[in-house]
């Protein structure tokens, strides 16, 4: 726990301090292409069908195109540790080690995308309840701040990888008998958000995102 805490630590360090998101203007957000360019990297995992592990981060840069900004081998090596993080813990429990860094308000989205990933009773319900969330913080947080962009962008992120995952329900096959499909898909995009706000960039959160789907695929599959 204390070697996970310290690695997320420094990878928040990096998110919030070296990794600016860039700037669009779609419903609102004004960082809401970090979620667009999140679908892009994910299907393009998808179509390359390479394997769902620490090479994908190397992939997502040389394969889809991702620039990270820093050498690959280095940026394969700075997020191959966020494959062993427990994606089922909420979002507000992984953040709390980093509360300092955000303003309560800020703070305090982080347990309401947990509310709605674990109350809603069906995507669509959830992707309402998401918009209407994310227009609040969009008129409420400064987008100019680390910590303001860093709670925008998770939004972003969630409304994106909710938009693609729910296309593809059947993937996940004979698993469907077991565990409701709405739970598989809000587990991935909670993947999703804490990749994301972990890293501060969409191309680790796609690698996330297509890591976490497929271990749950395989996961239920096996059943």
């Amino acid at each position: 726990m204390k070697l996970r805490t310290t690695l997320s630590l420094c990878l928040l360090a990096v998110a919030l301090g070296t990794a600016p998101l860039p700037s669009a203007q779609a419903a609102g957000n004004p960082v809401d292409d970090v979620g667009a360019n999140h679908n892009l990297a994910v299907d393009c995992l998808m179509r390359d069908k390479g394997p769902a592990d620490a090479t994908a981060f190397e992939r997502v840069v040389t394969v889809c195109g991702y620039d990270p900004g820093i050498p690959v081998d280095e940026f394969v090596e700075r997020n191959k540790p966020l494959l062993e993080l427990d994606y089922q813990q909420p979002i507000a429990k992984h953040m709390e080690a980093f509360r300092d860094s955000y303003s309560a308000e800020e703070f305090a989205y982080f347990a309401k995308l947990d509310d709605v990933l674990e109350t809603s009773e069906d995507a669509k319900i959830a992707d309402e309840r998401l918009a209407k969330l994310e227009a609040e913080a969009v008129a409420k947080l400064d987008a100019r701040s680390e910590s303001g962009r860093s709670v925008l962008g998770a939004f972003s992120t969630a409304r994106h990888s909710l938009a693609y995952w729910q296309n593809h329900q059947t993937d996940v096959g004979a698993a469907g008998i077991w565990t409701p499909w709405r739970w598989r898909l809000f587990w991935v995009v909670r993947a999703d958000i804490i990749g994301f706000l972990y890293t501060g960039n969409w191309g680790a959160a796609a690698v996330i995102s297509y890591f976490y789907w497929w271990r749950l695929w395989w996961w239920w599959w096996w059943l």
